[in-house]
């Protein structure tokens, strides 16, 4: 074992050393390189399916049957910050963060969602913690047609200081939401 680890740290040492007397011109080259190397680069976004975030309509119910069900996740920081006087101990605070979601095939929905939420806050002490609950809207379309609009929200445990008078609180999290759709409103695989 002491011998496999000597010759990985001679080949990791001499490797090391060979680079360290190339000249500028040949480090030069060798960033272009690999930077050509990138250009074929290409995200693993799906550019048929798009998540675009709306304003609430008083008539929206989420649909809650269909024979296909998209299930979206999303991962968000949220963070708010508020001023206080010394002498309040509760403060309405909004925190909001960006999620991208992803449906339960691992396919990444184009498009960047707001989520936030405002809530009330114990302030009195140093130390200022709750749990958030943001939410948003959100339309999704496949090849430019409609599939239905549905709510995605989260409940994410946040936490920060009052230092002074300014309140800031942060954490993250998931949101999620359900869609359901005719199975031919949706491919299967993209």
């Amino acid at each position: 074992m002491k011998k496999t680890i000597l010759v990985i740290g001679a080949i990791l040492l001499s490797s090391y050393a060979a680079r360290a007397w190339q000249t500028s011109e040949q480090m030069r080259s060798g960033v272009g390189t690999a930077f050509h190397a990138l250009s074929g680069f290409k995200p693993r976004v799906s550019t048929g399916l798009k998540a675009v975030q709306v304003q609430r309509d008083k008539s929206f119910r989420p649909k809650t049957s269909g024979s296909k069900l998209i299930h979206l996740t999303g991962y968000t920081f949220v963070s708010g910050d508020a001023f206080v006087r010394r002498d309040d101990f509760y403060a309405m605070i909004t925190v909001s963060g960006w999620a991208r979601l992803q449906d339960q095939e691992g396919r990444t929905w184009d498009g960047w969602v707001r989520v936030s939420d405002t809530g009330f806050y114990y302030v009195g002490s140093g130390y200022v913690s709750g749990i958030a609950r943001p939410y948003a809207y959100v339309s999704l379309y496949q090849d430019g047609k409609y599939l239905g609009t549905t709510s995605i929200e989260g409940s994410i445990y946040v936490s920060g200081f009052n230092t002074g008078g300014r309140v800031s609180l942060s954490g993250s999290g998931y949101v999620s939401g359900d869609l359901y759709v005719e199975s031919g409103s949706q491919k299967t695989s993209h």
